[in-house]
């Protein structure tokens, strides 16, 4: 769920907003996130319309994460992602296998 007219940090709030986070612990976690996932802050005050393919697939990462998902399915999660925020994502992954069921699909 992109909203290509808002930028990244809004679509972060937004989407946490949605699921529930709290407001004070949104900014620590969207923070957190984009220094994880190399997210330039330049770039997340852009507006999505404006990313790139990469990018727009770390925010959506990135959306898929916030308020602690139960599930979490990924399609082709490290498509045109670089190859040290693959690194991270797959970190990531690993850290929220004891509590989130993770379903990765890939055609390859």
């Amino acid at each position: 769920m992109l909203f290509h007219e808002l930028t990244g940090r809004e679509t972060l709030m937004l989407v946490g907003a949605i699921k529930g986070v709290r407001p004070n612990r949104l900014r620590e976690v969207i923070l957190s996130l984009s220094l994880r996932l190399n997210l330039d802050p330049v770039l997340l005050d852009t507006r999505v319309a404006d990313y790139d393919l990469g990018p727009r697939r770390k925010l959506a990462f990135a959306l898929s994460l916030l308020g602690s998902p139960r599930v979490l399915v990924l399609e082709e999660p490290f498509h045109e992602i670089d190859p040290e925020s693959q690194s991270q994502m797959t970190k990531i992954i690993a850290e929220k296998q004891n509590y989130t069921t993770v379903i990765i699909s890939t055609s390859k």
